[in-house]
């Protein structure tokens, strides 16, 4: 053989070798079809027969005590009720226009139940009753705190069957309620909230004033409760706390909430507001920096603040939803004159999502020439479609895929249908979710779909590629160059074999991450043949 031959080398592709659903990791010979892990729904729908909001006067404020065990001081619970009355005092008649929405109420450490009359009252006033409960001994001790919040809502419950307070009978939204507290009590109910699958119609709303996480173990998270959490429509809670509260630094309790990661959020850092002006009064103890709001000021602007969210969960008003998350200029813009806002609601749930129709089932593979279309009805809480909403109000909706839009287009029919259309052509090869969001005047909720991307089988180019080496020498083959992926990913070899009686006369390596192959001639000597190189892509 003579110095400067080439060896010719023809290459041989393996056309049904399929890649993976990503374009990272081993390869594959075919798909597997993931299963849809649907999330854990509540222990009973959402009870959709809202009692309108209270528009007119201020009702007067009637309030009891109640003992849940009077006759053994050591087990005994004080519990105080306030509630909208016929006129304002202790065991007044309760007013004549309910069923009125509840909230059950923890307080901080060292307060007793009959701590909190100003903030109750006030709510009490535009139709909520309030149970309160004193200090719980450790805001993370799920199973005492239940068994606590058991005795109260059991006491609501026999307030709506006649007993505690005349003209309670009947006149209690049993089904529609929220748990709030203060201080430690407020980080035990948002603690306690997604474990209370028990109870057909769990709470659905979750207020926190001056939330105080400090006792809680640093590394506590959802996997140290007593069952699996579930969180509940409308996944949404409100928080408050004052920007010279000394007791929990706002940020410092809000860093917690983010990292425990459970339902969405809206925190409000008051300014001026501090940590003990939330209840009726302090100790000689209880003492930080100077509020520069009244406490006459700060139990207004929290009221102001919970009613239209209490509104808006417990009442099913989506009319309310800028009031209660602070958009007085239009939807998309958070603020209030009194407060530094920080939120995330991406996970909340305001719209219930009914009669989905797709142009493909979620167990079919679409290739990457089709257009897959879905089309979404939806309503708000309480029943409302689209045409009963109010003509100015913002509807926005988008589709997409969880990596990306990916060329999807979306249109709202004049009925208020979502439609979507989505080209399979530049998404990539594997199971992907489809996200549509409808928002309404800010207050959303995101429907989610699995669905699949099949690999379309490459083009191997035709003819074979041939490889010239040079005596002694080497070349360098571009997969680019043995075969063009149609969904648009970059082939890569994965495995590189000589399939000849002459192998040992060459060696094959994998180069550049599997974009290209290296031949080269393997002995010292003058030599000229040819052999088949076997190649796996993805």
């Amino acid at each position: 053989m003579h110095e400067g031959k080439g060896l010719m080398l023809s290459l041989q592709g393996v056309a049904n070798v399929k890649r993976p659903p990503s374009s990272h990791g081993a390869s594959l010979a075919l798909l597997m079809v993931l299963s849809l892990c649907m999330p854990f729904a509540p222990s009973a729908a959402e009870d959709t027969n809202f009692m309108p909001r209270h528009t007119g006067v201020d009702y007067p404020v009637g309030w009891t005590d109640i003992d849940t065990n009077p006759f053994n001081p050591a087990f005994n619970v004080q519990l105080r009720l306030v509630y909208p009355a016929m006129e304002d005092g202790e065991d007044a008649e309760m007013a004549g226009n309910g069923p009125f929405p509840w909230i059950a109420f923890f307080g901080d450490n060292g307060e007793a139940s009959d701590d909190y009359m100003l903030l109750s009252s006030a709510l009490a006033k535009r139709g909520y009753i309030t149970i309160i409960s004193g200090a719980l001994s450790d805001s993370s001790d799920i199973e005492s705190n239940g068994n606590t919040l058991s005795e109260m809502r059991e006491r609501v419950g026999q307030t709506n069957s006649g007993q505690h307070v005349t003209g309670g009978a009947e006149n209690i939204d049993y089904n529609h309620w929220a748990i709030a507290g203060h201080g430690t009590g407020a980080a035990a109910a948002y603690l306690l909230q997604p474990f209370l699958t028990v109870w057909d119609h769990p709470p659905r709303g979750v207020v926190g004033l001056g939330t105080d996480f400090e006792g809680l173990d640093e590394d506590w998270d959802w996997d140290d409760g007593p069952t699996e959490p579930q969180f509940f429509t409308p996944k949404a809670g409100l928080f408050m706390t004052g920007t010279v509260d000394e007791v929990a630094p706002s940020q410092e309790a809000l860093d917690r909430l983010k990292e425990l990661d459970g339902i969405g959020w809206h925190w409000m850092h008051v300014l001026g507001a501090d940590h003990y002006q939330f209840q009726d009064t302090r100790s000689i103890f209880e003492n930080e920096a100077d509020a520069s709001l009244t406490q006459e000021e700060q139990i207004a602007l929290a009221a102001g603040q919970v009613v239209p969210y209490l509104d808006t969960t417990l009442r099913g008003d989506h009319g309310q939803f800028r009031a209660a998350f602070n958009r007085p200029s239009e939807p998309y813009t958070v603020s209030h004159p009194q407060a530094y806002i920080q939120e995330d609601l991406s996970t909340s749930e305001w719209i219930r999502f009914e009669n989905t129709t797709a142009s493909h089932p979620p167990s079919s593979h679409l290739n990457g020439s089709e257009d897959l279309e879905v089309n979404v009805d939806w309503v708000l809480r309480n029943g409302d479609a689209f045409l009963d909403l109010p003509a100015d109000w913002d509807v926005r909706a988008t589709c997409g895929w969880r990596i990306g839009p990916h060329g999807a287009t979306t249109t709202i029919s004049p009925n208020g249908t979502v439609q979507c259309v989505l080209p399979m052509a530049t998404v990539p090869p594997g199971a992907h979710e489809l996200v549509v969001r409808v928002d309404v005047e800010g207050g959303g909720a995101e429907w989610t779909q699995t669905y699949h991307r099949e690999n379309t089988p490459m083009d191997l180019a035709v003819p074979k590629p041939t490889v010239y080496v040079p005596q002694h020498g080497e070349r360098i083959l571009n997969m680019s160059e043995v075969a063009v992926d149609p969904d648009g990913q970059i082939v890569r070899a994965t495995n590189v074999e000589l399939n000849c009686t002459d192998a040992d006369h060459f060696g094959v390596s994998i180069v550049e991450d599997g974009q290209a192959v290296r031949v080269f001639h393997a002995l010292d000597e003058e030599w000229l043949g040819e052999c088949d190189v076997e190649v796996n892509l993805r």
